[in-house]
């Protein structure tokens, strides 16, 4: 009787949404402006976070920027473009951005030696992203119709597209703040990496630690209009934690290091091939304690499953025979795709998938209260798993956990479409049709530019980082071969690592927070070269500055500022790397 009383209640409410706030029926939805826009805007997406993951491990989702690029460059040329045609170009763009989690699992695989045609990562790409966004579909009524999460950047999102809709101008400003910075930060990145050369890459500081010159620990100034945008969005206090990690890791144990005659020098490669092990350890042990933490949220989670469910109106949900062919069809497919590409034997991908879902869950219950996807604790989870299923196969290792960290990644942010979509009264079907779109705009456009980039600059390199890859590469190679894989001495940092990992994220979890360095910026830190590090704190001192002076206008601003940065430097950065690939340059 309970249950019954508790699902009619449930019904009820969802039919006051659909007779008060529902707007599918009044608005056009998926349009070929849409389409348009979204594929744009989508590929611009992509590229910025593909560059942006491979040179400092970090990607951004890139909803509300979609948002108002798509309303502001249709308003411009005059043209008309309803609430949930705008929903749905931020959906079908941010879907495509969301494949940024290809900047860990497919340059993994390249740093364990392993090779795959662009076909082959493409349809392994394509296939485990559409699993994310069938996994999220039961779940849109139990996260966001019953127990309303907030999903913060989704209800952000869903202000934005309320607010350029009742106020225009205001959205034209900021894409022209955008604009106009994008525009400067691709000028900047042309004449710093293209022709001709005129501003330099790197200003190295004055100075000495010990022997040994600030110059050759590469402390210095990198001049990126990206890392400074990057400052820009995530603050002080993890603009802080690089900082503390560069001189933790380049200032500290670099020439302490080298004194000893652990490593034989003090350039990047050799200093990072040390302190990399302790990195790891330090943002795998934060993951794993913040997930423990959060032990009330995963229990939620999954006493959730049991109520999620397809609703039963199939002029705005998709229907369940179709949800169900496509889930079973999809778990088919990937599975055979891993067998026949990557060796991972089919009961171990079908496990994985079934991980996956249970971690999708956790993912989105995650993101939906903290506005926080916890992926790499989701990929490093599944790598723990299978070291102990498949020891000593580290491509079993590093691509199951690709399948659990790229689907609960998806699943995520489709979620989050939906809570936008929700309280804009928009056609759930239709968005999981704009993702499903965005995804395959994504997996299309994501491998040739992967290709391009790495081509022209490596991967582990001081140009390319990549330090997420270094990370599950790196783990792959520990739980395959032991701690007899590491470097001299590097246990003694494992062992450090892994305590101040531990430490921190307990700390974190206090009312002291504000006051802790963050661990995965200290550990990202050891794995960029320091000059990256600097530059991205000065830009998270410079936000810091401008607020204190300019509140109001930094409020409305500093997000289109800082991703005009970012873009406008990928953007540049992809050109140059198809120009050095073709022999154009």
């Amino acid at each position: 009787m309970e249950n019954s009383d508790k699902n009619q209640n449930i019904d009820l409410e969802e039919q006051q949404w659909f007779e008060t706030i529902y707007q599918g029926d009044q608005m056009k939805e998926l349009t070929l402006k849409v389409l348009i826009a979204g594929t744009s805007i989508g590929l611009l997406l992509i590229s910025s976070n593909i560059y942006l993951g491979l040179k400092t491990g970090l990607t951004q989702g890139g909803s509300v920027i979609a948002a108002i690029i798509a309303f502001a460059v249709i308003k411009s040329f005059k043209g008309e473009l309803s609430v949930l045609e705008n929903n749905n170009a931020q959906t079908m763009a941010s879907a495509a951005a969301s494949l940024g989690i290809m900047v860990s699992t497919i340059p993994a695989l390249i740093l364990l030696g392993y090779e795959f045609s662009g076909f082959q990562l493409f349809i392994w790409i394509f296939f485990v992203n559409i699993l994310g966004v069938l996994f999220a579909v039961p779940l849109r009524k139990q996260f966001v119709v019953i127990e309303k999460l907030k999903f913060p950047s989704g209800t952000a999102c869903a202000e934005t597209i309320k607010s350029m809709h009742a106020h225009g101008e205001n959205a034209l400003k900021k894409a022209k703040v955008l604009g106009i910075t994008g525009l400067i930060s691709a000028l900047i990145s042309w004449f710093r990496d293209g022709i001709p050369t005129i501003i330099p890459s790197v200003t190295m500081l004055p100075g000495k630690i010990g022997s040994y010159a600030l110059g050759q620990l590469n402390m210095g100034i990198n001049w990126s209009p990206m890392l400074f945008g990057v400052g820009f969005l995530i603050g002080p206090r993890i603009g802080i934690s690089l900082l503390l990690g560069a001189v933790i890791g380049w200032g500290i144990l670099g020439p302490l290091l080298a004194d000893a005659q652990i490593i034989e020098g003090v350039a990047y490669q050799q200093i990072r091939n040390w302190t990399m092990w302790a990195a790891i350890a330090l943002m795998v042990s934060s993951a794993i304690v913040s997930l423990l933490m959060k032990g009330n949220t995963i229990l939620k989670a999954f006493k959730s499953m049991k109520q999620a469910k397809l609703g039963s109106a199939a002029a705005i949900e998709i229907p369940f025979n179709l949800w169900l062919i496509g889930i079973l069809a999809t778990a088919i497919v990937v599975s055979i795709i891993m067998q026949i590409i990557f060796s991972v034997p089919i009961w171990m991908t079908l496990l994985a998938i079934v991980l996956a879902y249970l971690l999708s869950v956790v993912a989105v219950r995650t993101y939906g209260e903290t506005d926080i996807n916890p992926v790499g604790a989701m990929g490093y989870g599944t790598q723990i798993i299978y070291g102990g299923i498949a020891p000593g196969n580290m491509m079993t290792n590093v691509m199951t956990a690709g399948v659990t960290a790229s689907a609960a990644n998806q699943s995520a942010d489709m979620m989050q479409d939906f809570k936008t979509g929700y309280l804009l009264g928009a056609t759930p079907k239709k968005q999981t049709y704009a993702q499903l779109i965005g995804v395959t705009i994504g997996s299309i456009a994501a491998v040739p530019i992967f290709l391009a980039i790495t081509s022209a600059y490596g991967i582990a390199t001081e140009a390319m980082p990549a330090p997420s890859a270094q990370t599950w590469s790196g783990m792959a190679k520990l739980l395959s071969q032991g701690f007899s894989a590491l470097p001299p001495y590097t246990f003694i940092g494992v062992l450090f690592g892994t305590f101040l990992g531990i430490l921190l994220t307990l700390f974190e979890n206090t009312r002291w927070k504000k006051y802790i360095p963050s661990p995965f910026g200290i550990g990202i830190a050891m794995f960029l070269p320091a000059f990256f590090s600097v530059s991205i704190f000065l830009g998270s001192i410079i936000r810091y500055l401008l607020e204190k002076k300019f509140p109001n206008w930094m409020k409305n601003y500093f997000v289109a500022l800082a991703s005009g940065g970012i873009v406008g430097e990928a953007v540049i950065g992809v050109l140059i790397s198809i120009l050095i690939v073709s022999g154009l340059f």
